[in-house]
């Protein structure tokens, strides 16, 4: 398994897992930085699909460019929702 900071540019993270078999996007960064963003993940993914997008948590740095990492909505996203009473 490998680690690569896809990060499209200051102000957001995003990181890419890649297994032997799987991909996953560890948050998406800031909307602004989505161009950056998807040149850094094709470059390390090449052909390959990205198979999951996982969500950390719902600031904006960590969400902000979901729609640019997953247009389609096709690949399957994962968070987990805390509600605090």
């Amino acid at each position: 398994m490998n680690l690569y900071d896809v990060s499209g540019g200051k102000g957001g993270t995003a990181f890419l897992i890649a297994g032997a078999k799987k991909t996953a996007l560890l948050d998406c960064g800031m909307a602004y930085c989505q161009a950056g963003l998807i040149k850094n993940i094709r470059q390390v993914l090449g052909k390959k699909n990205l198979d999951f997008v996982l969500i950390s948590h719902s600031h904006y740095d960590h969400i902000g460019a979901i729609p640019y990492a997953n247009p389609a909505s096709s690949t399957p996203l994962f968070s987990r929702v805390i509600i605090r009473l």
